[in-house]
């Protein structure tokens, strides 16, 4: 059985958690930094098929920033001992120079992408965000209308996601041609969404007086456990510096 916890108690272990590795601390910090919320995620039911997920599409960003620091580097990086690769593609002898100090930074900046990339992306598994506006709008961090009005928004992306695979399924079957002509379906069923969603909030009395019903309380055990570690992960950068 998994086991459940505010995801406001998730958002803080995540803020304490980027904020040593977004300081450029050393590689073997940074596996603890982030090691330890994602030891807390499995704890509470991560899935470990989303985590190999989450480890896969970081390696995107980080290749890319890696990259981008292999061909356009600054030219302060630009020493140290120089490394040539020879590659041999075909008939055609590519020769890259890449400098120790640049080499140096490649691996530990692109590192860091990884390791911020992988933990919000799992983050992202553990979040319920219309659970955090609840807690926000409860504590009036946020009004009302801004917080039905994004949560509106969030709930509208998986219908129109819905509504673009139905038209281009009909468009195909009806052979219909180029692609921009089921634009206008698609913005008809938006004004349509948002319409039927301000009938909605209107039928029900909306203001900013209103309550929530459903009001999810937060475990203050839980909530001292999560504040405590995210405080000693705090208290080792501290320490480092």
């Amino acid at each position: 059985m998994k086991k459940k916890t505010h995801s406001i108690n998730f958002l803080i272990l995540y803020i304490f958690s980027i904020i040593p590795i977004l300081l450029r601390p050393k590689i073997y910090f940074n596996l603890i930094y982030s090691g330890i919320p994602i030891l807390i995620y499995l704890y509470y039911g991560l899935d470990l098929k989303k985590l190999s997920k989450s480890f896969l599409v970081s390696l995107i960003p980080s290749l890319s920033y890696f990259i981008m620091i292999f061909f356009f580097a600054e030219e302060n990086l630009k020493r140290g001992l120089l490394y040539e690769i020879s590659l041999n593609l075909f008939s055609l002898k590519i020769v890259l120079k890449i400098y120790e100090t640049q080499l140096q930074y490649a691996i530990a900046a692109s590192f860091r992408v990884f390791l911020l990339s992988f933990l919000s992306f799992t983050t992202t598994f553990m979040l319920d965000i219309w659970q955090i506006f609840k807690f926000f709008m409860i504590k009036k961090v946020i009004s009302f209308s801004y917080g039905y009005a994004f949560s509106i928004a969030l709930n509208s992306v998986s219908s129109i996601i819905d509504e673009v695979r139905r038209v281009n399924f009909l468009m195909k079957n009806r052979k219909v041609s180029p692609f921009y002509k089921g634009f206008l379906p698609v913005l008809v069923f938006g004004i349509r969404y948002s319409e039927l969603a301000s009938i909605s909030l209107i039928s029900r009395g909306f203001s900013e007086k209103r309550t929530i019903f459903n009001e999810e309380k937060i475990n203050k055990n839980e909530f001292i456990t999560f504040l405590i570690i995210s405080i000693i992960i705090l208290v080792m950068l501290l320490i480092r510096t």
